[in-house]
Formats: C-alpha cells, structure tokens, sequence
C-alpha cells in the first residue's frame, strides 16, 4: 500500500465514530461470507407454479405503475400530440444505441450493442473482473474515473429503447432491451466487478430496468425465459442492497437512492420473497432520511444543489408509485419534498436556471426526458407543481418525464401568469442561504456549512461565495465540478476556495481537504444579520475556516433595488496575512479593466460594472490558466472551458476592509456613474453603522 492511500485510509478512519467503525468490521465480516457463497455461483431458484403465477401478474399489468399498458394506445396518441419533437429524438437516440454510439455526460462514444460493460467506454482500457471488495473504485490512474463505467451500467440507454418500442411498436428496440439486459447478466456473476461496488449504482439499475420492463410488458420480445432470467438477477441485486446500505459518515444521497431503488422495487414486484423487507425498509426508511438530508428550510445538507434534485428525483418516484398503489405514506415525505422545491423555485430564474453549488455529476435517476436540453430542475418543479396544485412553480412548458410519471392531468395544468409573491428574498437561516431579488436579478449569498456528515463528501470550500443571475445570464458564477477520482488536482481545484467568489488568506483553503470526498478541519459559518425591504436587502455573516491563522473573515452584502450591490470583506485579525479575492466570471464575456474599476458583458442584454479602492489591492487576470490551475468552468461532467477570473489581492497588516461596489447593468463609464457609486456607499454605510458591523 502506497502513503497516499495509507492517508486516506488513516484520515477516512478519523472521521468514523466508534459505532460506525464496529458496523464495518461487521460488514467485513459478511463480505467473506459473500466471498465463500460466490464460489458457488449465486442463483435464485424458485418453484415452477411461482413462475406462473409472477409472470400472469406482471404480464397483465395488475401492479400499478407509473403507465398503464391497458391505456397504451390513448398514451400514444396523447404523446405524438404534444412531444411530436420528443418522439423523433427518442427514435434517433434509439438507432444510435443500435449502430454502437452512445451519449455519457454530453459525449457521443462509440460502444457497441450489447456492450463491454467492464470497460470504460472513455478511456477504453478495462476494469478487473474480480471479487467487487477488491477493486478500487477510487483509484482513476489505472482505468479512468469509475463514474464513467457506472453511467453505462445504469443503464438509462435501455429505457430509451425500451420507451421506442412503446412509442412505435418495432420489435426491434423491444428485442436489444432484452438482448441488453440479458448480456449484462450474463457477463456480471453476483458480486464479481466492477458493476456490484455501489449498492447505488445497482439500485438505479434496477430502477431502469424495471421502467424499461413496463414499456415492453406484452412484446414478444420479452419471453417468460427472458423474464425469469432477469426476475432472478433483480430478487439477487435487491438482496445485495439491502444488505450493504450505506450508512453512518456514507449516508448521503446514496443512502436515498439505495432506499428509493428498495421501495420501488418492492412495489413493482410484491411477489418477490423479499418484497416485504424492501418495501418496509426502503419506504420508510426513505422518508426518515429525507427529513434529515432536507433541513426544514428546503436547503440539502449535502450543500449541493445538484444533488438535491437528484434525491428529490428519488423520492418522487417511489412517492407517485406508493400513491398509484394506495400504500399511506406519513405528509413529512411530501412536506420536505416541497419546502425543497420552494428552495429551488427562489434561487431559479425564468428558464429554469439553478446555481451549480457544491458537487455536480449530472446524474438523473431514469432518463425519461429524451432530449439533451432536458432540465432537471424544472422536471421536478413540474411534477410537484401537480402533486401540491400550485402551478406558479411551473417555471417553463410541461415535460416529458413529468407525463410519465403523472399522465395527461399535467397537460392540463395552467401556468400562472405572474410571479408568486413567495418567491422574492428569502433568508433560508437553516440551510444558509441568503437569496435577494428584484425583477430579474437574483444573488445568492452562501452562508451555510461544508457539507453533510463527517465527511461533508460533495461540499465545497465555498463560504461567503456569491453567485448573481440577471436577466437569466450569469454574472458572478459557480465554476461547477468537472471529475471525482480521475481528477487529482483539477478535483482539489473546483472544490478549493479560489474557485469560489469569496476570500483566501495565506493561499489556505476555508476547510482541509484530506480526500476526493473527504474533509478535516472545517469551517463553520454565522448568519450574523438579514433584513429585507422593498428597498434593499441586507446580510452579513461570517466563517471561521481561518482561525487557525488567528483570522476571521466576516461578509456583508447590501443589494440596492434595483441595481447596486455592495460586498465588504472585513479580513479581522492582528498580524500581516495575504489575501486574496476572486471574482468569477461567465463563459465568453467581454472584460474591460481598469485601474479601479472592471467591465464585463456575457450578453448585450446585461452586465456589470465593479468599483474597489486601487490604493488597497493589486489585481490581475486569469484564464486558462494551468500552472498553479484558475481560469476554468465546467458546464458538464468531465468538461472545462477557460473562463475570466478576477483576482484582487495584497498583503497588509490586519484588520482590513475591502469594499466593493457593483451597478448591475449596461452603462457608459462617466462622472454620473462614479457620483451614483459613492451615494450607494454612503446608504450602506448608514446601514453598516447602524447593524454594529464596522470593521473591528
């Protein structure tokens, strides 16, 4: 074992409590187990008469599911109705999988039908078909980030052939779902590769397949031999979930997932001998770990905003399918469903645009939205927006995974024609998020904590950042992701502090990075005020990432309706520090600099103009830049482009205030503009003097 891995394992186990570190050596205890039963070759037996009967209740459509086949026809014509578009691109993604090329994270990839599921369709270089304890998913140098294998073994590509042979009737996608699905049992024994390492990964298999299963219900395709063979791989997976949940420090998004993959298939198949454990443990446990992963506020305790919607996902899956089979379910599930969708709703502008906090990998749970366009947020928004009846949080037109899911009443839903009331500023005090509107101008201000649990997995260093959206255009962004494992030190970049709009002293990060989901030393962060009037919002909060250094770094944000923003940095200490604040900007805008001022413009439509004091900072320009790494954005997983980063920076003895003033919007540089900048100071500072904040 090299020192790296012999750290990470070293500081992994620092961060598991007494309880957690006798839960996995139990678990260890049953690998073996699982070790000695592989060597006979895992299989499912079941009686002849069990066949029969499973197969004439799954054969006739008598569980309820999210799509009748009995209305197949009504569906049909009700789809080719209103997502004629949808039709031809499902049709064209179909052929696609059928001539070897496949989309994973935004990327076409030439994999062929069936495909090599052991080898990573990026890299092509293959993982080790072995016992799956003894793979090391966390190591990218070997074969490549393992998220790249796990997105084809999802198998999300079946539910589109599946959903084409629904739409057209050609047998052929009917026969390559089959063909898929058979292949990848073959060639993945029970607990051997790659593809049995994350009980995750198998519950969003089994979610698929069971979404592609519905489509092709009475194909000829789907045989009673296909059906018992995949009926068997399904009783074996499901098995292996529920007895390798994650838990404790890993009980994440994961957790959710794993469960939701339990409830749905315990309802879908309540003839399966261990329906009822999986209906009973992931049903409601689904709803304990939804109340604790949603504060009361909406807010993910992941601090992501991307995994939110992904848990969400989740849950109103296995929500809308307990309902369509009148199983009760406690109102909390739904309640922090919806709190969360308010949440959303707040920091979303008009076309469904999200800020991309913390940790990001695009992942859906089943890909019922063909096109690559597909929103996953306003999807959501969508479905709840009928489940609560509240059609202000139809943001843009329905969709098609929420016809799936809740069948022709969403084509009936109206869209309300004026902004609700309830989404204007907001201080979300739990979570920690302070969110100032106006119009079309929208400031996020990130006053929350790390992350989740004690490894805060998918959170960022990113306290006090702001993100600003107007006019649907970014402003002041969130650079996103990129890669987990076979990132390195472009994983240590998005997630660092200097990829965020805040301040870094002494080159530190906020919080200690020990691994790719690991964190140490944290820093904990104060909402310290908020007001919000029709005139201006106000907040002010600070962190305490860098008392180590005998510093603390305290923000105020004063948004003047309807288009000044002040941001003031007190840097509070006593000794000589550097400092440095970064300044992110969007893909391709224009940049104008100055010696106190900078321009920048994404669209003709909007812009903005910053003012700071050039006696107290240098300031200089990145792009691009590799060595040390800054100047980058990732719209997608495993995806970067160069971006401007402004990056205003000195040394000094503390205490320090650093000031600056933004008019967001277009303007002509003139004495007016400077005029106006020092009244909105002196605004602020009335209000700065009033709220006790003055630098220390």
């Amino acid at each position: 074992m090299n020192l790296q891995k012999l750290s990470w394992y070293i500081n992994r186990l620092k961060s598991m409590s007494t309880s957690e570190i006798s839960y996995r050596l139990k678990q260890r205890g049953m690998t073996e187990k699982e070790r000695l039963a592989n060597l006979g070759r895992i299989k499912s037996e079941f009686s002849i008469q069990f066949y029969d009967d499973m197969w004439e209740i799954f054969h006739t459509d008598k569980i309820p599911f999210f799509f009748s086949w009995a209305e197949r026809e009504n569906i049909r014509q009700t789809y080719h109705d209103h997502f004629a578009e949808n039709y031809q691109a499902t049709l064209a993604s179909a052929d696609a999988l059928l001539a070897d090329k496949i989309t994973i994270f935004g990327q076409q990839l030439d994999v062929r039908h069936p495909p090599d599921w052991h080898q990573d369709p990026l890299t092509k270089r293959y993982w080790d078909y072995k016992f799956h304890a003894n793979i090391d998913t966390r190591d990218g140098k070997k074969v490549g980030g393992v998220k790249w294998v796990w997105e084809l073994n999802r198998c999300y590509h079946v539910v589109t052939l599946a959903k084409a042979y629904f739409l057209s009737d050609d047998e052929k996608y009917a026969q390559a779902v089959c063909k898929q699905i058979t292949h990848w049992i073959k060639n993945n024994s029970p607990y051997q590769g790659v593809n049995w390492t994350s009980s995750l990964e198998l519950a969003i298999r089994l979610i698929n397949w069971t979404m592609a299963l519905a489509f092709i219900r009475q194909s000829p395709a789907l045989t009673r031999h296909v059906f018992e063979t995949v009926f068997q791989s399904i009783h074996i997976q499901s098995d292996y979930i529920i007895n390798h949940l994650s838990a404790h420090s890993s009980a994440n998004n994961h957790l959710i997932g794993e469960l939701a993959g339990l409830a749905i298939i315990g309802i879908s198949f309540p003839y399966l001998p261990n329906s009822q454990a999986l209906h009973d443990t992931g049903l409601f446990a689904l709803i304990r770990e939804t109340e604790r992963q949603i504060y009361s506020d909406g807010v993910p305790t992941e601090q992501a905003t991307h995994y939110l919607a992904f848990s969400l996902d989740f849950s109103l899956l296995a929500w809308r399918l307990a309902e369509l089979n009148e199983i009760r379910i406690p109102e909390m599930l739904l309640e922090r469903i919806t709190v969360a969708c308010h949440f959303i709703r707040t920091i979303m502008d008009k076309h469904g645009n999200v800020p991309s906090i913390g940790d990001s990998d695009d992942a859906w749970v089943v890909r019922l939205n063909t096109q690559s366009h597909a929103n996953h947020f306003t999807s959501i928004l969508n479905t709840v927006s009928i489940i609560v009846d509240n059609p202000d949080w139809q943001v843009m037109d329905m969709d098609e995974k929420t016809f799936w899911l809740m069948g022709e009443k969403c084509l009936i839903t109206e869209k309300s024609e004026t902004a609700p009331q309830t989404f204007t500023s907001h201080a979300f005090k739990e979570g920690g998020y302070c969110v100032m509107r106006h119009d079309e101008t929208i400031i996020t201000f990130d006053c929350g904590e790390l992350g989740y649990l004690t490894t805060a997995a998918h959170g960022h260093a990113d306290n006090l950042n702001v993100i600003i959206n107007r006019h649907d255009k970014p402003l002041l962004i969130d650079p996103n992701t990129y890669a987990y494992h076979e990132g390195y030190e472009w994983r240590d970049y998005f997630r660092g502090t200097a990829a965020h709009n805040t301040i870094v002293i002494d080159e530190q990060n906020q919080s200690e990075m020990r691994g790719a989901f690991l964190w140490g030393r944290k820093a904990n962060t104060k909402l310290l005020h908020w007001e919000s009037t029709s005139e201006h919002d106000f907040a002010i909060a600070e962190h305490d990432g860098y008392k180590h250094l005998g510093v603390t770094h305290r923000r105020s944000v004063f948004f003047h309706k309807p288009d000044w923003l002040v941001i003031a940095d007190d840097i509070l200490g006593t000794e000589s520090h550097i400092f440095e604040q970064f300044w992110h900007l969007p893909q391709n805008c224009s940049l104008v600099i100055s010696d106190d001022y900078a321009i920048w413009t994404p669209e003709s439509t909007t812009g903005i103009t910053m003012f700071w004091d050039a006696s107290e900072l240098n300031f200089d320009v990145h792009k691009g830049q590799i060595s040390p790494i800054q100047g980058w954005l990732s719209n997608h997983y495993g995806h970067i482009e160069p971006a401007y980063v402004l990056r205003l920076h000195g040394e000094t003895m503390l205490p320090i205030r650093l000031v600056n003033v933004c008019y967001l919007g277009m303007h002509t540089m003139n004495a007016q503009l400077y005029h106006k900048k020092e009244q909105v100071l002196d605004i602020f500072r009335e209000k700065d003097k009033l709220n006790g904040t003055k630098n220390e």
